[in-house]
């Protein structure tokens, strides 16, 4: 009950912070690679998704996600994307998941996910930023990370795929009370004095400073 109850409360941040970028099409091919409880894959059957399916190499996370009735099996990421059809998924999700592969994974994993996603199709990343002056107290929080990235790695990253368009995002915070306001507030402030730091080092502004970020990417095909 109480995991329920949690993945029920990131159910409604996750549908606050990333709704916007979800297909209007209801019924289009969304996979969400190291889904873990299926947090995500809840949320988005919650708003009506239908074609949703998921991977983790976590027995009990899976067997988790699979008691809210979500398609999810376990096994290998790489694995599970390549025996979908080319050129057949909408959304590709990897949330929290490219900081625990190593470099050449992330290539790897780029090149199947190009490969998969449909000519409209986009993959949406949420991950550790290296940006950020705290990102350490995320890297190396849990053991099994392997890397961070920051919007200009990762840009370099998918320039050998043909990107078509890349961009980025802080993370959210969700405003539902009088705290999370205050938080909301603060932070915007905080973020001035992070942007003044950057122009006196290095004469430029970054914009991206949470502890984690998100990528929004389409590819030409």
């Amino acid at each position: 009950t109480d995991l329920k109850n949690r993945v029920d409360t990131r159910r409604r941040y996750l549908t606050h912070a990333y709704s916007g970028f979800f297909p209007k099409n209801k019924a289009g091919k969304i996979v969400d690679l190291g889904c873990g409880y299926g947090s995500m894959l809840y949320a988005l059957k919650k708003l009506g998704y239908k074609n949703i399916s998921g991977v983790d190499a976590s027995h009990d996370q899976v067997k988790f996600a699979q008691s809210l009735d979500l398609d999810v099996v376990e096994g290998d990421a790489f694995e599970y994307l390549e025996k979908i059809p080319d050129d057949s998924i909408d959304m590709v999700i990897t949330y929290d998941f490219i900081e625990h592969i190593g470099k050449d994974d992330l290539f790897r994993l780029t090149a199947i996910i190009r490969r998969k996603i449909s000519r409209d199709g986009v993959w949406i990343s949420h991950q550790p930023n290296a940006w950020s002056p705290f990102f350490s107290s995320v890297l190396y929080g849990d053991i099994t990370h392997e890397f961070a990235y920051t919007p200009d790695s990762i840009t370099r990253i998918m320039a050998y795929y043909d990107y078509k368009k890349c961009t980025f995002y802080e993370e959210k915070i969700a405003v539902h009370g009088l705290k999370s306001f205050v938080r909301y507030v603060l932070w915007k402030f905080i973020r001035i004095f992070f942007k003044a730091v950057d122009i006196v080092e290095i004469g430029l502004v970054r914009n991206i400073y949470t502890r984690n970020f998100l990528f929004v990417i389409s590819f030409d095909k």
